[in-house]
């Protein structure tokens, strides 16, 4: 049932890009957000995909040492914020908040609503992980858009041999590696011949520039 909602989903867009969007005027910008399946609209077509610009926000990652500390500092500002008698101390639980968040603001945001409104409701002084957790998605929905973010992830990624599959469309021939000089995938220059030289007949003088000008026939007049 899930898979055919998805497909009715995406054969609504389709049908919307197709008869609305593609038609408008080049001076009209349209913009489109949501997941990964919009990115199947890309394919649609030719046209589409030339006048389509796509920016990807990006999940943190906790396999990154700078993503972890940006996602730390957002769930900071987070805490700061939350009109509370006492601050809570959501860091100290960052790992659990990145697991049921899967490192993106936007379902941080929304679970920290809920739980700041389940504390309030309850007039607690601070929102604790109990709250957390009684609000925090479930596993399978987690481990869901888990797995919709990495396929979504692994469309944009260009995979290793894409080039090259596009240079055979092209009929060109394969593309150097990665830093190589263009010179050098092409082989060594040609060496350069010197002109010939055509040798002179005998009594015949070879070819100068002879001198011109008024000044030199006046010393050809005064020469003895």
């Amino acid at each position: 049932m899930f898979d055919q909602q998805k497909s009715f989903n995406i054969n609504v867009w389709a049908m919307v890009y197709r008869s609305i969007i593609l038609p408008l005027p080049r001076m009209i910008a349209s913009q489109s957000a949501g997941t990964y399946e919009l990115l199947i609209l890309r394919q649609l077509s030719g046209q589409l995909s030339r006048r389509t610009r796509q920016i990807h926000f990006a999940r943190y990652r906790a396999d990154a040492a700078e993503d972890v500390r940006d996602f730390k500092n957002v769930l900071w500002n987070f805490q700061i914020r939350m009109p509370l008698a006492a601050e809570p101390d959501l860091l100290r639980h960052w790992e659990f908040c990145y697991e049921r968040s899967l490192g993106c603001v936007g379902l941080l945001k929304e679970w920290l609503t809920r739980a700041l409104a389940t504390g309030l409701a309850q007039k607690t002084p601070q929102v604790t992980l109990k709250h957390l957790e009684h609000q925090a998605l479930s596993l399978a929905d987690c481990q869901k858009i888990a797995t919709e973010m990495l396929e979504g992830e692994a469309i944009l990624a260009e995979a290793e041999g894409t080039r090259k599959r596009l240079r055979t469309l092209l009929a060109l021939a394969d593309a150097p590696a990665t830093g190589a000089r263009p010179d050098a995938a092409a082989g060594p220059s040609p060496t350069t011949s010197p002109p010939r030289q055509h040798p002179t007949r005998v009594g015949e003088r070879n070819p100068t520039r002879d001198p011109v000008g008024v000044g030199h026939r006046l010393s050809e007049e005064h020469t003895p």
